[in-house]
């Protein structure tokens, strides 16, 4: 099935396709609220979708509540490094709005929020840690297809890693030798200051060797150089191990996204976990 296909309203940058079967509201323009919210709907009827969600800022989130949408996640401090983000929700089919794997993912959640790293995380020997080039586009997309049945962005496409790491993603891979078995980006919003960790991928024959924490570590201090203010990620909720990376991170849990997400090859809840980078 073809990714979902990002698009433009007005200054705002949208999400949409039957991948996922829903709206992704990516970026909120406020000269676009409130006249977006009924385009929303109309948008979401034409096609059938049966979620919208949407990444707001606060002067959005009454405007949003009154529109029949709720609060899924949020994070504190979220735009230009003071303000709250909120993670809304709205549903055109009531059983998408219920969670099918609710114990298993708590058991999961309580289990990532009691394992805290006193150390920074390193490579084991043998293997390197650097930043992706677009040389190494080709490399990363051979990577990615081995990993996923299916993924909310076209990471299965070199000239889409290109692209965006020339713009505001940043990509680092772990290495032996030559090859890339491990890679993780964070894309980031410069005017918001905040930065979305994600795109994990590690080849089978080379997982529980630590890597994805030594990759959020280390994109965790190139963020902290480019002064962003706060780290965040929405991650698989049935996922053990990336949970696991991010509660012994020291991130936060701000809440679960339900049924939102296409990764794996299927519609899967998501946690949202955030961090705030110190700065002097």
């Amino acid at each position: 099935m073809q990714e979902d296909a990002i698009e433009t309203f007005g200054a705002s940058t949208i999400q949409h396709g039957k991948l996922s079967n829903r709206i992704y509201v990516m970026h909120l323009q406020e000269s676009d609220f409130p006249a977006i919210l009924p385009e929303l709907n109309h948008l979401a009827n034409r096609n059938g979708y049966t979620k919208i969600f949407a990444r707001i800022p606060h002067f959005a989130y009454r405007g949003f509540l009154d529109d029949g949408y709720r609060c899924e996640a949020k994070i504190p401090v979220f735009f230009a490094g003071t303000q709250p983000g909120y993670f809304m929700a709205k549903y055109f089919d009531e059983a998408r709005a219920h969670s099918l794997k609710e114990e298993e993912e708590q058991a999961i959640l309580d289990k990532a929020g009691q394992r805290i790293r006193s150390e920074t995380p390193s490579l084991r020997k043998g293997y390197t840690l650097a930043k992706c080039e677009p040389a190494d586009a080709e490399d990363m997309a051979h990577l990615y297809r081995a990993v996923y049945d299916s993924y909310p962005f076209p990471i299965f496409s070199p000239d889409y890693l290109s692209d965006t790491m020339q713009r505001n993603f940043v990509y680092y891979a772990v290495r032996k030798g030559a090859e890339i078995v491990s890679v993780a980006s964070a894309e980031i919003d410069f005017e918001a200051l905040h930065a979305e960790v994600s795109d994990f991928a590690t080849l089978p024959e080379y997982r529980r060797k630590g890597f994805a924490a030594c990759l959020v570590s280390q994109l965790e201090n190139e963020l902290h150089r480019m002064k962003i203010a706060t780290v965040f990620t929405i991650a698989r909720a049935q996922s053990p191990g990336i949970n696991m990376v991010f509660g012994g991170s020291k991130y936060a849990f701000a809440g679960m996204l339900i049924n939102n997400t296409n990764i794996f090859g299927s519609i899967q809840d998501m946690n949202v976990w955030y961090k705030l980078l110190p700065h002097d």
